[in-house]
């Protein structure tokens, strides 16, 4: 009774925490014609229901930036993953995967950061999740696949997926974070910055 206690608990927190967070550099697709109303921090509010043109499903951001100090060892490249996901042959779609996000928002409230997550994203155009590491970048692999079984445990009909041990350059394809956890973390146009404070992203 607890477990299911805390995983409803877990899915309500995440809904406020991660999907608030959600970040695009692609321009979505408004219901309406006049601009989206931003919060008092100039910050897009929830953006969940929201469709976005290549079947992305946002940025979500599961860490604050690095602590005052931090002298950053890796690159984004050295800490970044691909996972293929699908089902049946086909492309998990981008709606199809919002549902599984948020039956799985124990796992990314508590687990994926402990676990050194930073940030994902789902990109239906290349089948694929995106997992950037702030931290355990070294065992990038190892670490992604230990999440994702425990989603699989906890998601009823989880897709079939495989993580590829492959570089990937972060980009607007891909997965592209600004932050001092890494080397280039300060470099190039970014679909968000982590911010210093916990909860908090700043779009650029």
């Amino acid at each position: 009774m607890s477990r299911i206690i805390l995983a409803s608990v877990g899915a309500v927190l995440l809904t406020g925490l991660i999907l608030g967070c959600a970040l695009a550099s692609e321009r979505p697709v408004a219901s309406a014609s006049a601009p989206a109303p931003k919060d008092q921090n100039g910050s897009m509010p929830n953006q969940r229901h929201r469709k976005y043109v290549d079947g992305t499903v946002g940025v979500f951001a599961l860490m604050p930036d690095a602590p005052r100090g931090w002298t950053p060892v890796h690159s984004r490249e050295d800490c970044l993953v691909q996972v293929r996901v699908e089902e049946k042959g086909r492309p998990v779609t981008a709606t199809e995967w919002s549902q599984i996000n948020y039956r799985s928002g124990p796992i990314w409230l508590f687990e994926a950061p402990r676990a050194g997550l930073a940030a994902y994203i789902y990109r239906q155009h290349s089948h694929s999740l995106y997992f950037l590491y702030a931290k355990n970048c070294e065992s990038k692999y190892h670490v992604t696949k230990e999440l994702l079984a425990q989603m699989k445990d906890s998601v009823k009909g989880f897709p079939n997926y495989e993580v590829l041990h492959q570089k990937v350059q972060p980009s607007t394809k891909t997965l592209n974070i600004c932050g001092h956890w890494w080397k280039d973390g300060e470099k190039g146009k970014c679909h968000i910055s982590l911010a210093r404070r916990a909860g908090s992203t700043s779009g650029v």
